[in-house]
């Protein structure tokens, strides 16, 4: 099995064409922050969107705020 990180190069990942939304808590602990970070690197074109007062499981501690976050992504970028 290969690791992510060898796996998962900048040629695998300019083969990617659907927008991407990169998401991370506020108050996460510095690795998922850094973890974000190389989602950008890899995804230029990505959006970032950062939960304000919220750690890694976001979608644990503020659904709602989640949710309406994903349905403004899904609806700018429909899946066609």
């Amino acid at each position: 099995m290969r690791r992510w990180s060898t796996a998962f190069t900048p040629e695998v990942a300019a083969r990617v064409t659907a927008r991407v939304l990169n998401v991370v808590g506020e108050r996460s602990e510095p690795g998922f922050i850094r973890g974000a970070d190389s989602v950008q690197s890899c995804f230029p074109h990505a959006e970032r969107f950062t939960l304000p007062d919220a750690t890694h499981f976001l979608m644990v501690e503020q659904p709602d705020d989640m949710a309406a976050e994903l349905r403004r992504f899904l609806r700018a970028h429909p899946i066609k």
